[in-house]
């Protein structure tokens, strides 16, 4: 019996765009127009739909290689029930429906399974593109269409559509498309805005007839919050790609979606509705297209020889793309998805072979000049994340007192781990950041790195093992020590297979900034076990082993008249872990101590699953690493 097919199911809904919980109800669709049973989300899970010939594996985000499986939509058992139902009062004058689109397989092995629209629908959906049908008039008012009705949001029509445009329902699908996960601060900003939003127009409209307590209001938007952002998506113009010349004035005309206004087409019309953007004039050199960009598509173009402001550098919601112009009379295109425009298409191969050296695929946390992007260090962490987006990291700022390295281990941890933060650490810091920094699909890691006092990065190096996702990173100080953190396959850190290569020679006296793209997010765990040290010598120097955060240590051991350092260890559900510090040999047998000499090297290695100590008096080196002080 042949294996099922594999479908990865992302836990956020195609059509409200909003994320799919844990034990919500849920179903897939596929392009070919199949749907499975409503299942419940956890994740992990997977679930076989033996009608149809697939497995749904359930995810946290899509962050895996994609590429060979066959594509899929998740959504809301509640929102597709919703689409389904959708009243018929809407003005869309030509289209093709969704049942018949098929092109994406082969129609002479089309699976058996179940229809995603029934025959009910489809007749009413036939009637909905033939011709204009009145609303019907016995909505109750209080229905989730009555009220939604009740804002005016169906007033929407699509100008001019022609046949060859594929249907709303389709379109609804391509413009939820995330180029990535967003912030959890951008969810609950749109939850906001649209519950505010839903609340002022149910309040304007069916509460002038009735008083409601204001809380009650607000309890109804946020309900309804689902169906008004599947209504508006439905209801938003149509907007094909547009393409544009330097050579003529260029205008902008924008859409609203949650509150923020992203571009929907450029063009040379100044319509009424449209800003101008670009004034065509005499030739300046250095052109460039700023493209300011989030998670769903682009929200500012900027198109000039000097760069666009920036109101708040730290926002993480907004990222830019940098693409030089060389000749005025090149066509720019720019792609949509059917509301609004997605990217630049650069397709001009004379364009690519002059400024090859110039990174265009790329997004910044800032907008950079082109002189700059031609000299940047970059260091590319996960070459399977989708579009790259590079954040700054400043090294030897004066009065630095350390760096952390933030690890992320799948929770496969067959892949290995990534980097996914560094950290410049100076005195009398925040130390927020640790609360700031993801852990979604696998476990964090801490690795600290002390610097003395004076103590300069000369040299950065990485390496990776055998998924793209596995990095080491090494750096080499004034002081001629070398600090390494990340995964290893050995213990002496020796592994042919893997040679070290230097990304960046940095400056002897001032300030570099190195550009580091990974995993991008904001939620954090807690460690119930202890797993990491930070030993303090004498003469000030620092030293850190395991996994070690500065805002979760506990209270300092002071070493007195003490014969050893004792590790406390217990071993639960296949996990060896350290619970237990002491100086003195303690005398509790809740443990099993192990003894270790002041002198010599501590080796403290850990995995998801296990944490590993061992003691050496002799150092061992090898061609790149050193031992460091202890």
């Amino acid at each position: 019996m042949p294996r099922p097919r594999v479908l990865y199911f992302f836990p956020r809904c195609r059509l409200c765009r909003y994320k799919v919980e844990e034990g919500d109800d849920a179903v897939v669709v596929s392009v070919d127009n199949y749907q499975t049973a409503s299942f419940k989300y956890r994740y992990g899970a997977s679930h076989v739909d033996r009608k149809w010939g697939r497995k749904i594996h359930c995810c946290l985000a899509p962050f895996e290689d994609m590429g060979r499986h066959e594509p899929a939509i998740g959504c809301h058992s509640r929102c597709l029930a919703f689409l389904a139902k959708l009243e018929p009062s809407l003005e869309f004058r030509s289209g093709i429906p969704l049942w018949p689109y098929t092109e994406l397989v082969d129609k002479n092995r089309k699976p058996s399974g179940i229809d995603l629209i029934e025959a009910s629908t489809k007749n009413n959906l036939e009637r909905l593109y033939g011709a204009r049908q009145p609303a019907r008039t016995n909505i109750h008012r209080f229905s989730v269409k009555g009220l939604l009705q009740s804002t005016g949001i169906f007033k929407s029509v699509f100008p001019e559509r022609i046949p060859s445009v594929r249907s709303p329902m389709h379109r609804l699908y391509s413009t939820s498309i995330y180029w990535y996960d967003p912030p959890a601060s951008e969810e609950e900003r749109r939850l906001r805005v649209s519950t505010d939003m839903l609340c002022d127009l149910l309040r304007n409209t069916i509460g002038r007839e009735g008083n409601l307590p204001s809380e009650i209001w607000r309890m109804i938007a946020a309900y309804l919050s689902p169906e008004y952002a599947i209504t508006s998506s439905w209801t938003a113009p149509y907007r094909g790609e547009s393409t544009v010349v330097l050579s003529e004035d260029i205008w902008a005309t924008h859409v609203w979606i949650d509150g923020v206004a992203y571009v929907s087409s450029l063009s040379h019309d100044p319509s009424p509705d449209a800003e101008q953007i670009f004034e065509a004039g005499p030739k300046r050199e250095n052109i460039s297209f700023y493209i300011m960009e989030d998670h769903l598509g682009i929200r500012k173009v900027h198109i000039s020889n000097t760069l666009p402001v920036v109101c708040n550098s730290s926002d993480r919601s907004v990222w830019w793309r940098i693409h030089p112009a060389e000749d005025t009379d090149d066509e720019f295109v720019f792609s949509s998805d059917g509301t609004k425009l997605q990217q630049l298409i650069v397709s001009s191969p004379e364009r690519d072979t002059k400024l090859w050296h110039i990174p265009t695929n790329y997004s910044w946390s800032e907008p950079l000049p082109r002189s700059e992007l031609a000299v940047l260090s970059l260091m590319r962490l996960n070459s399977r994340l989708g579009v790259p987006r590079f954040l700054p990291f400043t090294i030897n700022e004066p009065h630095c007192t350390g760096y952390t390295a933030c690890w992320i281990v799948p929770k496969n941890s067959k892949r290995g781990a990534g980097l996914l933060h560094l950290h410049a650490h100076k005195p009398a810091e925040d130390l927020s950041f640790y609360q700031k920094t993801a852990n979604r699909g696998g476990d964090l890691v801490w690795t600290y790195m002390p610097m003395k006092p004076g103590e300069r990065v000369d040299q950065v190096w990485s390496r990776h093992g055998n998924y793209s996702f596995d990095v080491t990173l090494a750096l080499k100080t004034s002081m001629g020590r070398i600090l390494a953190a990340g995964p290893f396959k050995t213990l002496d850190f020796t592994d042919s297979s893997s040679p070290w290569t230097c990304i960046a020679q940095l400056s002897t006296t001032d300030p570099d900034r190195l550009w580091l793209d990974g995993p991008h997010a904001d939620e954090t765990s807690s460690r119930k076990w202890i797993s990491g040290m930070l030993f303090r010598y004498e003469n000030g120097d620092e030293a850190a082993v395991g996994d070690f955060r500065l805002d979760a240590a506990s209270q300092c051991i002071r070493v007195v008249k003490s014969s050893g350092l004792y590790l406390g260890m217990v071993k639960s559900s296949s996990r060896t872990y350290v619970s237990g510090i002491d100086i003195v040999s303690p005398d509790t047998s809740s443990l099993s101590w192990k003894p270790f000499a002041w002198s010599g090297i501590l080796h403290w290695w850990f995995t998801p699953k296990t944490c590993y100590v061992e003691h050496s008096e002799l150092p061992y080196t090898n061609g790149v690493i050193e031992v460091i002080d202890g």
